[in-house]
């Protein structure tokens, strides 16, 4: 892998900023000289990396060029993977790819969709992942987790409409007794409290004979129900 690396490096060094392999060789460039980089990759005979694998994006909010692409393609030939890094921000136009690669135009929607990070020379560049109305980018670190806007459905106009977030939870009317009714209700019905307990006791009573053990009914009806009587 060294000798791959040096060759890469004394082929384009005007370009290359520094090369490192971590299971898979990776090179960092400038946005300026993506496109030359990613040429010599794909035409020199020595490496011949014409097929596009994938295009990952990072941010790393505390940094002035928050943003990580790193450009991953693959050379079938010589079964060899390339990784190539560049750093931008929300100001940088990154050049497209799409002239050398096709098929990383969709990729390329799916990093301005969700980072924000915008690419020069992409002629379809639309949001791909988010609603066409979305705002903001949602995997930026500063995102905040509940969005700015909710969508839902609108049964009486029969179409998408656009609200403000609000995280309400929708009222649960339990059929059965729970636990919880007792401490959460405000007129709790201690008729059916109690026979429940009653009848609780009643199993248990009749499990620990049969089996001989001894079974108390549970902390949350003991405590608060211990005043009731067996009748």
């Amino acid at each position: 892998m060294n000798l791959v690396s040096n060759y890469v490096f004394n082929s384009i060094p005007r370009y290359i900023f520094n090369a490192t392999y971590y299971n898979i060789l990776h090179f960092k460039t400038n946005p300026l000289y993506l496109n030359k980089v990613l040429s010599f990759f794909y035409l020199d005979h020595n490496t011949q990396a014409k097929l596009f694998i994938d295009l990952i994006g990072i941010d790393f909010l505390e940094k002035q060029n928050r943003f990580v692409l790193v450009y991953h393609v693959y050379s079938h030939i010589y079964n060899m993977r390339y990784y190539i890094k560049i750093n931008a921000n929300e100001l940088i136009w990154v050049p497209s790819i799409t002239n050398l690669y096709p098929a990383s135009r969709w990729y390329e929607r799916e990093i301005w969709d969700l980072f924000g990070v915008h690419f020069s020379n992409n002629l379809d560049l639309r949001r791909i992942l988010t609603d066409y109305g979305f705002k903001g980018h949602p995997f930026r670190k500063d995102f905040p987790i509940g969005g700015y806007v909710q969508l839902s459905f609108n049964e009486r106009l029969k179409t998408l409409v656009y609200s403000k977030v609000r995280f309400v939870q929708e009222f649960r009317n339990f059929d059965t007794l729970m636990p919880w009714k007792f401490y959460y209700s405000i007129y709790p019905d201690y008729d059916k409290l109690k026979k429940h307990l009653i009848t609780e006791k009643k199993i248990l009573k009749s499990f620990s004979d049969k089996y001989d053990i001894q079974l108390e009914p549970r902390a949350f009806y003991q405590e608060p129900y211990s005043y009731y009587e067996e009748d």
